[in-house]
């Protein structure tokens, strides 16, 4: 026999197709509830992230024998089982349902609150909160209050006069549950909230046993249960088991009673938002599901969450498409009946699979089994519930082993698994916070784990609720948005006067500036971009993620048209990306790159006015897919766009490029002075997160590029020198925080023993920070500076030949991080530059590049940041071993002023240089001119710290012209007088060109020498794409990943050219 058990169900219910939200809100005249059915909040872009919802409200009469053949099957119907292992399987199913006639379903709320002397406080409070929040929605709940003694009533009366006092009995309340349970069919849903113990625990079984009696007596009767327990006093045990008795299983929550009275409001609200929308179905299967043969069929008795967008507008064929998926285990009664598993693979498939729904409907489909897919093995991964560390480190080693960076995936699709992996991670790491709790019983532990496991299946309901209450209170604001913009005047003439009008042209409707301003008060222009929306994005704007730029420019209406029209093609997640993490394309930009956002430019005063009185719709739209959706919240998302603009920005810039961020800029700096943006994100921001490690916590910064954003926004007019000092206090303060929380990530689970290992790559290499100290000072070479290269090039090898170092762990893959053991002590920089590498976000890198800091002075911040991390991160013994060898309060500090010394001075010279070139040329005659080649190995240390740099190639092609030989014979051996010139250990592999030069100068013999020394026993870096633009990880010829290498073959392995010295 097999018993079958649901661990938990998703469903959705859909309207296709259905018409889109419109991004415009001013000239709207729609209600705040007809706003919400149309909105992104309650339109099927929202069925992809549901946790769960429902199908089952609707009826279709009886399949006909005919449904059941293959040829005649409706492509909307369908039932896929997916495996994983041999004692859980997905059951999957689609079908479209007929809403017209449908009957009404009834359905029954009950409430059971403990309103006992220890429920005061917080608790009593939420509760209170909740019931008005419950009475705010129009519902009319069973209300049950419990002591002693339970008394049955309704919301009304209830609500005025709750008040905690007395003592507890969950045998009354049960009673009292079964008595408002027996008038009622169809579906009810209990919600059971406690915070105490019984004081008559003996007549709690029969009060047990008389519950699940009623609940089994009538089979037009669900009842689901759910319970919600206050601290770790409550009977969890009891409360567990009781979300287990009813029809199906509810769902167990539990609150901290230290939580304010808004957090206990936010997770009862979540709650209640599902339990009140439960409907009944039953599942019959023939045959047997997981491979065992069995005499009967399987019957199994569910209750789906019905969707709150099932109340949505549909054409005028009134067909929704349900699904429902459905979590199964398999148990084994072991002797019943004398069954055992088969092992015939024919018994494995469940031939047909019949649908019943309370409402009246009876279909049947049959299953087809389906192998995992990577997005399937990553939604079994986040069903999980770890019960230990070890758990939790085995869920995230098969984490690791989904396939992801696939060639068969496409971007999207890649960027979809990303984000999905990254949701995983964070449950995963919220599961070892829990397991790692001290000072906790095993009970609450058990309760804050079940209640993690569910939290996730609430968000869709939050979001829904978010939404309305928000498209209540904004639609009353679009008479006023819209009479503002009536107001504006403009005149053409006079407010465009400056604007050169060709360069502000809508792609899509031909039609420049002035006339998207005349035919419409409320029309601005802006720029099309791609955009990746999670859920959570609408309670955390900053959060949203650039997924592609674009240089189309678009009127905000010539959107509105592109986004209806593509919605109607192909259906809202398409178009718009839905709230799952992908993309979606309204359409595509000049260069055939796909839209699915707007965002309006400065371009002028008058233009900017316009813009800042619509900017509250433009912002909703943008952020929930609802021009009603707007918060103020949002105003600082506008910042976290424009940092994440920059980091996808190709360098170098077109004009057209250069021209949208400028302007997108610019509007972001006049929205930063406004009064209801100064309250989300203060004008000192950037001060305050470069000074202040509260700005930088999540709360505060919930995304590291909105920073990066505001920084480039607020200093768009500064002076360079002002703008030099601002980034160089801002840049180290960013990479500090940003490794911070890559290094929460990639070591839960896993923390002191990793960590521990990581704190000896970063910080063994201690003694070479006195040879560094001074390379911040190393300023322009002149005819007394070539002592002072000599001396810090011999500082240099000296420190390091005196201090042991560590190789790097080989073998890691780019795309993820898992810490290896450590090998030999040995190149200790490849071994930082390898860790550092697994943390650092490619636009610092980049930005770093761009300052041309050297990579010496680069690495010891980095080093004085990750011990920063780790100090943050670790346990107090890896901090005390971490103090012990790194004075953090003082060298950390030091550095960084050095580091920012360093910036400023660099930003500054590239300032006072003529045209920006002359300092360098400069530089590299002086380079060249230098014969005593401690001073040459300095100087390139300075000012080539990586081979790769625009210097560094002049140096190259001017050491060839003057047949430089000794400093040609250095860069080629990487060594001055047997003492490492750089320290890199891969060959120097120019181009065939410089090559063929270096014979003419050095000798073909001395060449062919040193070939031989290296070739099959050194490594060479990979060669990226001619074009210099980076990859997707932010490599490329100028900024290259270390770890990224082939064996060296030879220096004629590449394409003849013709020599350089012609």
């Amino acid at each position: 026999m097999t018993i079958i058990r649901e661990e938990n169900a998703d469903a959705s219910a859909a309207s296709l197709p259905q018409a889109a939200a419109s991004p415009r809100a001013a000239s709207s005249t729609r209600s705040a509830s007809s706003a919400s059915s149309t909105s992104g909040a309650s339109s099927p872009l929202a069925t992809s992230s549901a946790s769960a919802a429902s199908s089952a409200s609707t009826s279709r009469a009886p399949a006909a024998a005919s449904a059941l053949a293959s040829d005649s099957r409706d492509p909307l119907e369908r039932c896929t089982l997916t495996r994983f292992g041999p004692s859980k399987a997905l059951l999957s199913i689609q079908f479209p349902v007929n809403t017209i006639g449908a009957p009404k379903v009834q359905s029954k709320c009950i409430i059971v609150i403990d309103k006992s002397g220890s429920m005061s406080g917080s608790p009593i409070k939420a509760v209170a909160s909740v019931l008005a929040y419950v009475a705010k929605q129009g519902a009319d709940p069973t209300v049950i209050t419990f002591d002693t003694r339970a008394e049955t009533s309704t919301l009304s009366n209830v609500l005025p006069n709750l008040q905690a006092g007395g003592g507890t009995s969950f045998c009354a309340a049960l009673n009292a549950i079964s008595n408002a349970c027996m008038p009622h069919k169809g579906t009810i849903s209990v919600v059971f909230m406690t915070d105490g113990q019984d004081t008559d625990m003996s007549s709690l079984p029969a009060a047990k046993a008389n519950f699940q009696r009623m609940v089994k007596s009538s089979p037009d009767r669900s009842v689901v249960v759910s319970t919600v327990g206050f601290g770790g006093e409550a009977n969890l045990a009891f409360l567990r088991e009781l979300s287990e008795i009813g029809t199906a299983p509810g769902y167990a929550r539990f609150a901290e009673t230290g939580d304010n009275s808004a957090a206990l409001y936010e997770k009862l609200v979540d709650l209640f938002d599902v339990m009140g929308n439960l409907t009944g179905i039953t599942l019959s299967a023939p045959g047997p599901i997981d491979g065992l043969k069995t005499a009967a069929g399987v019957t199994l008795q569910k209750v789906l969450v019905r969707d709150q967008s099932g109340s949505v507008e549909t054409l005028e064929n009134e067909v929704s498409v349900a699904t429902c998926d459905l979590w199964l285990t398999r148990e084994q009664l072991v002797g019943l009946a004398g069954e055992e598993p088969s092992q015939d693979a024919s018994a494995a498939a469940v031939p047909n699979l019949t649908i019943m729904t309370e409402a009246g409907m009876n279909i049947t489909l049959p299953v087809i089994e389906t192998t995992p897919t990577s997005a399937a093995r990553l939604r079994e991964l986040e069903t999980r519930m770890p019960t230990s560390l070890d758990e939790v480190k085995s869920i995230v080693a098969e984490l690791g082993g989904v396939d992801i960076f696939s060639r068969r995936f496409t971007m999207v699709e890649r960027g979809e698994l990303l984000a999905q992996r990254q949701l995983v991670m964070e449950r995963l790491t919220e599961y070892s916070r829990v397991l790692a709790e001290k000072c906790i019983s095993e009970q609450v532990r058990d309760a804050k784990l079940r209640d993690l496991n569910h939290d996730f299946r609430f968000s869709k309901a939050r979001r829904q609720r978010k939404m309305h209450e928000r498209a209540s209170l904004n639609a009353g604001r679009a008479e006023g948005i819209s009479s503002g913009v009536n107001k504006l005047a403009f005149d053409p003439d006079q407010d465009l006067a400056g604007v050169d009008l060709e360069n502000f042209v809508c792609d899509v409707s031909q039609l420049d500036l002035r006339e998207v301003m005349t035919d419409s008060p409320d029309d601005v222009l802006g720029f099309g971009l791609r955009v990746a929306r999670q859920e959570y994005v609408i309670d955390a704007p900053s959060t949203i993620a650039v997924d592609g730029i674009s240089s189309t420019l678009l009127s905000r209406s010539s959107f509105e048209q592109a986004v209806l029209y593509a919605v109607e093609q192909h259906g809202l997640e398409q178009a718009q990306g839905n709230f799952a993490g992908n993309g979606g394309c309204a359409l595509v930009g000049r260069a055939r790159e796909p839209i699915n956002a707007f965002l309006p430019l400065y371009i002028c005063p008058a233009h900017a006015e316009r813009v800042i009185a619509v900017i509250e719709p433009l912002l909703g739209y943008m952020f929930t897919l609802s021009p009603f959706g707007y918060d103020r919240n949002q105003r600082a998302g506008l910042f976290a766009v424009l940092g994440g603009i920059l980091h996808r920005l190709p360098s170098p810039m077109n004009d057209r490029a250069r021209l949208i961020l400028n302007e997108f800029a610019r509007l972001c700096a006049t929205v930063a002075t406004l009064r209801d943006t100064m309250h989300v994100i203060p004008l000192d921001y950037v001060q305050q997160f470069s000074t202040n490690y509260t700005m930088r916590t999540k709360a505060e910064t919930a995304n590291l590029l909105t920073v990066i954003g505001h920084a480039f926004a607020t200093t768009m007019d500064s002076a360079p020198e002002d703008k030099a000092r601002v980034f160089a206090e801002l840049l180290p303060a960013f990479y500090e925080e940003a490794m911070h929380r890559k290094m929460m990530h990639a070591y839960a689970g896993d923390r002191d023993a990793a960590l521990e290992r990581v704190m000896q790559l970063v910080l063994a290499p201690a003694s070479e920070r006195n040879a560094l100290a001074e390379s911040s000072s190393a300023g322009p070479a002149d005819d007394d500076e070539d002592a002072k290269f000599a001396s810090y090039f011999r500082a240099l090898t000296t420190a390091r030949a005196s201090v042991p170092t560590i190789a790097p762990v080989i073998g890691i893959e780019e795309e993820q991080f898992v810490p290896r053991g450590v090998a030999t002590l040995e190149q200790a920089n490849e071994a930082l530059d390898w860790i550092l590498h697994e943390f650092e976000p490619a636009f610092v890198t980049d930005v770093y590049r761009k300052l041309g800091m050297p990579s010496e002075l680069e690495r010891q911040v980095k080093r004085a940041a990750a011990v920063q991390s780790l100090r943050f991160v670790s346990s107090s013994s890896v901090r005390s071993a971490t103090e012990r060898v790194y004075n953090v309060m003082t060298q950390h500090d030091s550095i960084i002023a050095d580091a920012a010394k360093h910036c400023n001075l660099v930003l500054s010279q590239r300032h006072q240089a003529n045209a920006g070139n002359a300092g360098n040329a400069q530089i590299v005659a002086n380079i060249v001119d230098t014969y005593d080649m401690d001073a040459f190995a300095g100087k390139m240390r300075v000012y080539c710290p990586a081979r790769t740099n625009a210097i560094f190639d002049a140096v190259l092609a001017g050491l060839l012209r003057t047949r430089h030989a000794a400093a040609l014979e250095a860069l080629l051996r990487n060594e001055v007088d047997g003492r490492e010139l750089y320290a890199i250990s891969y060959v120097f592999s120019p181009s065939a060109r410089v090559i063929q030069g270096m014979r003419l100068v050095l000798g073909s013999s001395l060449v062919d020498h040193i070939e031989a020394k290296f070739k099959g026993t050194r490594s060479v870096g990979h060669l990226y794409r001619e074009s210099d633009l980076p990859n997707r990880h932010g490599h490329c010829n100028s900024n290259p990943w270390l770890l990224l290498s082939h064996t060296f073959t030879g220096y004629e392995c590449m394409r003849s050219e013709e020599p350089l010295l012609n």
